[in-house]
Protein backbone atom coordinates (compact mmCIF):
# COMPACT_ATOMS: atom_id res chain seq x y z
CA UNK A 1 0.00 0.00 0.00
CA UNK A 2 2.91 2.34 0.62
CA UNK A 3 3.88 2.01 -3.03
CA UNK A 4 0.37 3.13 -3.91
CA UNK A 5 0.81 6.35 -1.92
CA UNK A 6 4.13 7.06 -3.62
CA UNK A 7 2.43 6.54 -6.98
CA UNK A 8 -0.13 9.18 -6.07
CA UNK A 9 2.70 11.60 -5.44
CA UNK A 10 4.52 10.67 -8.61
CA UNK A 11 1.57 11.15 -10.95
CA UNK A 12 -0.94 13.07 -8.99
CA UNK A 13 -5.78 16.82 -8.04
CA UNK A 14 -8.68 17.62 -6.00
CA UNK A 15 -12.33 17.23 -6.68
CA UNK A 16 -14.38 20.34 -7.28
CA UNK A 17 -17.58 19.80 -5.32
CA UNK A 18 -20.56 22.02 -4.69
CA UNK A 19 -23.05 20.12 -2.56
CA UNK A 20 -22.60 18.38 0.76
CA UNK A 21 -22.22 14.59 0.83
CA UNK A 22 -25.51 14.02 2.69
CA UNK A 23 -26.22 11.98 5.81
CA UNK A 24 -23.63 9.54 7.12
CA UNK A 25 -24.43 5.86 6.56
CA UNK A 26 -23.67 3.54 9.47
CA UNK A 27 -26.07 0.67 8.76
CA UNK A 28 -24.07 -2.19 7.23
CA UNK A 29 -26.98 -3.64 5.22
CA UNK A 30 -27.88 -0.29 3.70
CA UNK A 31 -24.26 0.24 2.77
CA UNK A 32 -23.88 -3.26 1.28
CA UNK A 33 -27.02 -2.77 -0.82
CA UNK A 34 -25.82 0.57 -2.14
CA UNK A 35 -22.30 -0.56 -3.01
CA UNK A 36 -23.53 -3.75 -4.71
CA UNK A 37 -26.04 -1.80 -6.83
CA UNK A 38 -23.36 0.71 -7.86
CA UNK A 39 -20.84 -1.99 -8.80
CA UNK A 40 -23.44 -3.81 -10.90
CA UNK A 41 -24.60 -0.65 -12.72
CA UNK A 42 -21.04 0.48 -13.41
CA UNK A 43 -20.33 -2.78 -15.23
CA UNK A 44 -23.15 -2.04 -17.66
CA UNK A 45 -21.52 1.11 -19.01
CA UNK A 46 -19.93 0.47 -22.41
CA UNK A 47 -19.41 4.02 -23.68
CA UNK A 48 -17.70 6.58 -21.49
CA UNK A 49 -15.19 9.38 -20.96
CA UNK A 50 -12.85 9.35 -17.98
CA UNK A 51 -10.72 12.40 -17.20
CA UNK A 52 -7.67 12.60 -14.94
CA UNK A 53 -6.18 15.93 -13.82
CA UNK A 54 -2.84 15.81 -12.01
CA UNK A 55 -0.99 18.47 -10.06
CA UNK A 56 2.11 16.90 -8.53
CA UNK A 57 4.66 18.60 -6.30
CA UNK A 58 7.84 16.86 -5.17
CA UNK A 59 11.28 17.78 -3.91
CA UNK A 60 14.05 17.47 -6.52
CA UNK A 61 17.17 16.31 -4.66
CA UNK A 62 19.52 17.14 -7.54
CA UNK A 63 18.17 20.68 -7.94
CA UNK A 64 17.53 21.15 -4.20
CA UNK A 65 14.12 22.66 -4.86
CA UNK A 66 10.50 21.71 -5.38
CA UNK A 67 9.36 20.62 -8.83
CA UNK A 68 5.83 20.83 -10.20
CA UNK A 69 4.33 18.60 -12.88
CA UNK A 70 0.84 18.91 -14.32
CA UNK A 71 -0.85 16.30 -16.47
CA UNK A 72 -4.29 15.91 -17.98
CA UNK A 73 -5.60 12.69 -19.53
CA UNK A 74 -8.88 12.28 -21.40
CA UNK A 75 -9.65 8.60 -21.87
CA UNK A 76 -12.56 7.59 -24.12
CA UNK A 77 -13.90 4.10 -24.84
CA UNK A 78 -16.90 2.95 -26.87
CA UNK A 79 -18.81 -0.32 -26.96
CA UNK A 80 -16.94 -1.46 -30.07
CA UNK A 81 -13.76 -1.53 -27.99
CA UNK A 82 -12.23 1.49 -29.71
CA UNK A 83 -10.04 3.69 -27.53
CA UNK A 84 -8.82 7.28 -27.65
CA UNK A 85 -6.48 8.86 -25.11
CA UNK A 86 -5.30 12.45 -25.16
CA UNK A 87 -2.55 13.31 -22.68
CA UNK A 88 -0.98 16.69 -21.98
CA UNK A 89 1.85 17.30 -19.55
CA UNK A 90 3.71 20.38 -18.34
CA UNK A 91 7.01 20.21 -16.48
CA UNK A 92 9.61 22.94 -16.00
CA UNK A 93 7.59 25.21 -18.26
CA UNK A 94 7.60 22.75 -21.17
CA UNK A 95 4.38 21.20 -22.47
CA UNK A 96 4.15 17.96 -24.44
CA UNK A 97 1.09 16.17 -25.77
CA UNK A 98 0.28 12.64 -26.86
CA UNK A 99 -2.68 11.27 -28.81
CA UNK A 100 -3.29 7.53 -28.80
CA UNK A 101 -5.92 5.64 -30.81
CA UNK A 102 -6.72 1.95 -30.95
CA UNK A 103 -9.51 1.46 -33.49
CA UNK A 104 -11.01 -1.53 -35.29
CA UNK A 105 -10.80 -1.42 -39.08
CA UNK A 106 -12.19 -3.70 -41.80
CA UNK A 107 -9.01 -3.59 -43.92
CA UNK A 108 -6.30 -3.68 -41.24
CA UNK A 109 -8.31 -5.50 -38.53
CA UNK A 110 -7.17 -2.95 -35.99
CA UNK A 111 -5.16 0.27 -36.20
CA UNK A 112 -2.84 1.73 -33.57
CA UNK A 113 -2.11 5.45 -34.01
CA UNK A 114 0.29 7.41 -31.80
CA UNK A 115 1.22 11.08 -32.13
CA UNK A 116 3.77 12.54 -29.71
CA UNK A 117 4.20 16.32 -29.94
CA UNK A 118 7.06 18.05 -28.10
CA UNK A 119 5.89 21.58 -28.84
CA UNK A 120 7.80 21.75 -32.13
CA UNK A 121 7.56 18.46 -33.99
CA UNK A 122 5.07 15.61 -34.30
CA UNK A 123 6.34 12.04 -34.05
CA UNK A 124 3.59 9.91 -35.60
CA UNK A 125 3.47 6.11 -35.77
CA UNK A 126 0.61 4.15 -37.36
CA UNK A 127 0.35 0.36 -37.42
CA UNK A 128 -2.06 -2.21 -38.77
CA UNK A 129 -2.47 -5.34 -36.69
CA UNK A 130 -1.14 -7.99 -39.07
CA UNK A 131 2.63 -8.24 -38.78
CA UNK A 132 2.71 -5.93 -35.76
CA UNK A 133 1.14 -8.21 -33.17
CA UNK A 134 3.94 -7.59 -30.66
CA UNK A 135 3.45 -3.82 -30.89
CA UNK A 136 -0.28 -4.26 -30.26
CA UNK A 137 0.53 -6.50 -27.30
CA UNK A 138 2.13 -3.53 -25.56
CA UNK A 139 -0.71 -1.13 -26.45
CA UNK A 140 -2.31 -1.45 -23.00
CA UNK A 141 0.69 0.31 -21.48
CA UNK A 142 -0.38 3.57 -23.12
CA UNK A 143 -3.66 3.72 -21.20
CA UNK A 144 -2.65 1.77 -18.10
CA UNK A 145 -2.88 4.79 -15.76
CA UNK A 146 -6.48 5.90 -16.45
CA UNK A 147 -7.60 2.28 -16.71
CA UNK A 148 -6.06 1.41 -13.33
CA UNK A 149 -7.76 4.29 -11.53
CA UNK A 150 -11.09 3.69 -13.24
CA UNK A 151 -10.93 0.05 -12.20
CA UNK A 152 -10.12 1.04 -8.61
CA UNK A 153 -13.08 3.43 -8.37
CA UNK A 154 -15.70 1.34 -10.18
CA UNK A 155 -16.55 -0.82 -7.14
CA UNK A 156 -16.78 1.03 -3.77
CA UNK A 157 -16.14 -2.20 -1.85
CA UNK A 158 -12.95 -2.98 -3.76
CA UNK A 159 -11.72 0.57 -3.25
CA UNK A 160 -12.23 0.46 0.52
CA UNK A 161 -10.64 -2.98 0.76
CA UNK A 162 -7.56 -1.68 -1.05
CA UNK A 163 -7.42 1.47 1.09
CA UNK A 164 -7.48 -0.46 4.37
CA UNK A 165 -5.27 -3.48 3.68
CA UNK A 166 -1.86 -2.11 4.73
CA UNK A 167 -0.71 -2.80 8.29
CA UNK A 168 1.59 0.25 8.40
CA UNK A 169 -1.27 2.70 7.86
CA UNK A 170 -4.19 3.99 9.87
CA UNK A 171 -7.30 4.41 7.71
CA UNK A 172 -10.61 6.03 8.57
CA UNK A 173 -13.45 5.47 6.10
CA UNK A 174 -16.84 7.20 6.18
CA UNK A 175 -19.87 6.90 3.91
CA UNK A 176 -22.53 9.49 3.10
CA UNK A 177 -25.62 9.57 0.89
CA UNK A 178 -28.28 12.04 -0.25
CA UNK A 179 -30.65 9.31 -1.48
CA UNK A 180 -31.09 6.37 -3.84
CA UNK A 181 -28.14 5.76 -6.15
CA UNK A 182 -26.02 8.37 -4.40
CA UNK A 183 -22.94 7.58 -2.31
CA UNK A 184 -19.83 9.44 -1.17
CA UNK A 185 -16.87 7.50 0.22
CA UNK A 186 -14.26 9.45 2.20
CA UNK A 187 -11.03 7.79 3.30
CA UNK A 188 -8.24 9.41 5.30
CA UNK A 189 -5.00 7.44 5.40
CA UNK A 190 -2.15 8.23 7.79
CA UNK A 191 1.23 6.53 7.64
CA UNK A 192 2.31 5.12 11.01
CA UNK A 193 6.01 5.27 10.12
CA UNK A 194 7.81 7.18 7.38
CA UNK A 195 11.35 6.81 6.03
CA UNK A 196 12.79 10.32 6.37
CA UNK A 197 15.50 9.60 3.79
CA UNK A 198 13.04 9.74 0.88
CA UNK A 199 9.89 11.65 0.07
CA UNK A 200 6.62 9.79 0.58
CA UNK A 201 3.03 10.58 1.55
CA UNK A 202 2.28 10.86 5.25
CA UNK A 203 -1.43 11.63 4.89
CA UNK A 204 -3.76 10.95 2.00
CA UNK A 205 -7.36 12.05 1.64
CA UNK A 206 -9.46 10.18 -0.92
CA UNK A 207 -13.03 11.01 -1.92
CA UNK A 208 -15.22 9.14 -4.39
CA UNK A 209 -18.68 10.28 -5.44
CA UNK A 210 -21.33 8.13 -7.11
CA UNK A 211 -24.64 9.41 -8.44
CA UNK A 212 -27.47 7.57 -10.21
CA UNK A 213 -25.57 4.38 -9.29
CA UNK A 214 -22.55 5.41 -11.38
CA UNK A 215 -19.13 6.85 -10.66
CA UNK A 216 -19.28 10.64 -10.95
CA UNK A 217 -15.97 11.94 -9.67
CA UNK A 218 -13.10 11.28 -7.31
CA UNK A 219 -10.18 13.09 -5.72
CA UNK A 220 -6.91 12.25 -4.05
CA UNK A 221 -4.83 14.73 -2.04
CA UNK A 222 -1.54 13.56 -0.58
CA UNK A 223 0.78 15.49 1.74
CA UNK A 224 4.38 14.34 1.88
CA UNK A 225 6.90 14.31 4.72
CA UNK A 226 8.53 17.32 3.03
CA UNK A 227 5.33 19.33 3.15
CA UNK A 228 4.49 19.01 -0.55
CA UNK A 229 0.85 18.58 -1.55
CA UNK A 230 -0.07 16.63 -4.68
CA UNK A 231 -3.59 16.41 -6.01
CA UNK A 232 -5.58 14.37 -8.50
CA UNK A 233 -9.08 14.97 -9.91
CA UNK A 234 -11.12 12.35 -11.73
CA UNK A 235 -14.43 12.70 -13.55
CA UNK A 236 -16.49 9.98 -15.22
CA UNK A 237 -19.20 10.44 -17.84
CA UNK A 238 -21.35 7.61 -19.20
CA UNK A 239 -22.24 8.31 -22.83
CA UNK A 240 -24.55 7.07 -25.57
CA UNK A 241 -22.82 5.06 -28.27
CA UNK A 242 -20.33 7.20 -30.17
CA UNK A 243 -17.69 6.67 -32.83
CA UNK A 244 -13.95 7.06 -32.43
CA UNK A 245 -12.34 7.92 -35.76
CA UNK A 246 -8.69 8.09 -36.67
CA UNK A 247 -7.12 11.45 -37.61
CA UNK A 248 -7.16 12.33 -41.30
CA UNK A 249 -4.21 11.06 -43.31
CA UNK A 250 -3.61 8.02 -41.10
CA UNK A 251 -3.70 5.46 -43.91
CA UNK A 252 -0.88 7.14 -45.83
CA UNK A 253 1.35 6.59 -42.78
CA UNK A 254 0.32 3.08 -41.81
CA UNK A 255 3.22 0.67 -41.20
CA UNK A 256 5.64 3.26 -42.55
CA UNK A 257 7.88 3.17 -39.49
CA UNK A 258 7.96 -0.63 -39.30
CA UNK A 259 8.66 -0.88 -43.04
CA UNK A 260 11.67 1.46 -42.75
CA UNK A 261 13.25 -0.29 -39.77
Amino acid sequence: MKAKRILFLAIPAILLTSCGPGAEITDSKELADKTAAIAAKQKEVKNYKFTVDIDSNSYDESEKKNANTKTKMVYEVNEDGDIKLHSEGTSNGKTTTSDFYLVKDTKYEQVLYLDNFDGKDHDISVYGYEGNELTFGFATLYYAIPEAYLSAFSDPTDFVSSATQASDEETVVKYYSTGDGNLTVEATVTEKSVDASEESAVTTKETIKYDNYLLKSASIEATSNKGNVSKMDFTFEAKAKFAITLPSGWEALINKASAEE
